[in-house]
């Protein structure tokens, strides 16, 4: 019965390790990756936000339901527009 869980762990932790390994990123010298931070995000009302990338500026926490507020951090709506020639489209989150 020892043995089992033993082998249970040791199974466990390699596939972690396993999962893990399959999340790493490994940097392609030919792409040219940039920060979205420094280019204009479209969607985004206002630029007083707590968070980067909240929808709802700061000062309406507390005056607005509890319920859109939390709505008003999630992203959804917000986009980077560009133009590229590449085969590929890699991108990280």
């Amino acid at each position: 019965m020892k043995i089992r869980k033993v082998c249970s762990l040791i199974i466990l932790l390699l596939l972690t390790n396993l999962l893990a390994n399959a999340q790493t990123y490994h940097r392609d010298p030919e792409l040219n990756w940039f920060n979205t931070k420094e280019h204009c995000i479209k969607g985004k009302r206002w630029s007083e936000t707590r968070h980067f990338y909240d929808r709802l500026p700061a000062r309406a926490e507390g005056v607005i339901r509890l319920s859109a507020w939390g709505l008003g951090n999630d992203s959804p709506g917000l986009f980077i527009r560009f133009v590229t020639d590449t085969t590929a489209n890699p991108e990280r989150y």
